[in-house]
């Protein structure tokens, strides 16, 4: 079978005729611009370095997760320990999905296909609840190259939305969390020196969700803006369910932080009147 394709849900099985020490070898990819993309994704990054080999697949997987762990190295003779550690550092870094093609393409928030200059840039999807405070860190310092691809992300979504998003998934706006904690991400990175990216937009991004009543749901779908930020901007701070949804006094900490960093950033540029 070549393909199988449908509007709704889509489903298949196989059977095989198979023999005692037989093994079967599947190769398998996903997009979510096209079937060509997808015979194009694993064409270029499965079939042509691995072939059928799929212990080559596997040690591959391994030699790469051995040098993201291998970045830090922790000093103890306590195995227990080390487990922890790793295993954490394991699911720091699992926790963020990069999505995209090999030939750079993406579907937006309005359902068009977009292209990366970069064809190395994913879409960076996930939300930010809670990272700010010490995963962000985390891949500022251990890993810039997936922090870059976050910042271009957010600005890339930016500049095809109008709006800063709380967390890319799968091209959609999400309103799954309070506060604009890409802010951070951003901010974050230019101070870590990762500055391959056009802080005067991202700079226009974020002042933006920060000063705009929110547009609540955007045309492509999803939720955009802080729900909450008219009541904080009269007030200093969030009193309890004066936004358009359910708000809370703790939102207060969770938009003042984000303020602070985009205040740092209005330092970086000059803008002292912001």
């Amino acid at each position: 079978v070549d393909e199988i394709s449908g509007s709704g849900n889509v489903g298949a099985f196989v059977t095989f005729n198979t023999g005692e020490n037989d093994t079967i070898l599947v190769r398998s990819a996903i997009s979510l611009v096209s079937i060509e993309n997808a015979r194009l994704n694993l064409q270029k990054e499965i079939t042509e370095p691995f072939g059928w080999n799929f212990e080559q697949v596997v040690q591959h997987q391994i030699d790469v997760w051995n040098e993201y762990l291998g970045r830090i190295e922790i000093e103890t003779e306590d195995y227990v320990e080390k487990v922890k550690f790793y295993t954490n550092l394991y699911r720091a870094f699992s926790g963020r999905v990069a999505w995209g093609d090999v030939n750079g393409q993406w579907v937006d928030m309005n359902e068009e296909v977009q292209t990366f200059e970069d064809k190395n840039q994913r879409l960076c999807s996930g939300e930010f609840w809670n990272t700010f405070w010490n995963v962000q860190q985390l891949y500022q310092l251990v890993a810039p190259e997936f922090s870059s691809m976050q910042v271009k992300s957010l600005i890339e979504f930016y500049d095809k939305g109008g709006w800063l998003a709380k967390g890319i998934f799968a091209g959609e706006y999400s309103s799954v969390m309070v506060a604009e904690h890409g802010i951070p991400w951003i901010v974050g990175a230019w101070n870590a020196g990762i500055r391959d990216f056009d802080f005067n937009k991202a700079y226009e991004a974020m002042y933006k969700v920060q000063t705009e009543p929110p547009l609540q749901m955007h045309p492509g779908g999803g939720r955009v803006g802080n729900e909450s930020l008219v009541p904080y901007l009269k007030y200093g701070f969030v009193p309890l369910n004066t936004g358009i949804y359910q708000s809370y006094v703790s939102n207060t900490l969770e938009y003042a932080f984000d303020d602070w960093c985009l205040a740092q950033a209005a330092k970086v540029l000059g803008k002292n009147g912001d």
